[in-house]
């Protein structure tokens, strides 16, 4: 007796965290003990001539993510672990294949953990990004301040020489036995 099993496929154009087969591998992975949340990629990608959309699952116990690379026609173009090519040994079985993908993450997890002690990052820690757009901002503020600042100093320094200038020519006068002039 054959074990038909219900293949999951993709809507390459609507491809959401609520399309149902997204859903189905949520659901499959939590039955596993691994519970993933999805990002999803907007932007298609291109590569050895494949147009593909990344659909991202991070796993909430270890911060791991499987990437898996959607083709056009809706199955599964690659498959990646910490940005690293996975090997999946069963493709056309896709409960084994989403039990393969959650035993790899389970096997890996205490190597992750190792990684993220050695850069001294616990997995909960988040990265504050500046937007570019707001870095460009910052900076542009930064540059104006640094220019009020050396038209100040210029100033400061235009002020020192005239004061300079008018003490030499008092000093001259005073060598030569002239009275200054009463201002």
């Amino acid at each position: 007796m054959s074990k038909t099993t219900q293949n999951i496929v993709f809507s390459f154009e609507d491809l959401s965290s609520k399309s149902t087969a997204v859903k189905k591998i949520q659901k499959e992975l939590t039955r596993l003990g691994t519970p993933a949340q999805v990002e999803i990629s907007e932007q298609s990608k291109r590569k050895a001539g494949i147009t593909y959309k990344e659909l991202t699952l991070i796993f909430e116990a270890s911060s791991q993510m499987v990437t898996l690379g959607i083709k056009k026609t809706g199955d599964i173009f690659e498959v990646k672990l910490n940005k690293k090519p996975l090997p999946i040994k069963n493709q056309d079985d896709q409960k084994a294949a989403i039990k393969e993908i959650s035993d790899a993450v389970l096997k890996n997890a205490p190597k992750w953990q190792k990684v993220f002690e050695r850069r001294k990052i616990t997995p909960a820690e988040t990265k504050i990004v500046t937007p570019r757009k707001k870095q460009a901002q910052v900076l542009t503020d930064r540059k104006a301040e640094l220019k009020k600042a050396i038209e100040e100093a210029t100033k400061e320094r235009d002020a020192l020489k005239t004061t300079n200038d008018q003490l030499k020519a008092q000093e001259e006068t005073l060598k030569k036995g002239e009275l200054p002039l009463a201002a």
